[in-house]
């Protein structure tokens, strides 16, 4: 019986192991994707700059 409930035990430690790892790989990967979008908002803004710089040479 002690047995059964150490295996219980270990099986526990391990899954919560693996789901604190997998909640830092989440929040990794949240963080990259707020990069991603802030420089996808950067990336916008030069583009309609340029695009605004464009327009005022058009004929």
């Amino acid at each position: 019986m002690l047995s059964s409930v150490e295996s219980i035990a270990s099986i526990a430690q391990h899954s919560a192991a693996a789901t604190e790892e997998i909640s830092a790989s989440a929040e990794e990967q949240s963080k990259a994707m707020e990069e991603i979008v802030a420089s996808v908002e950067r990336l916008d803004n030069m583009i309609n700059n340029v695009v605004s710089s464009i327009k005022q040479y058009k004929f």
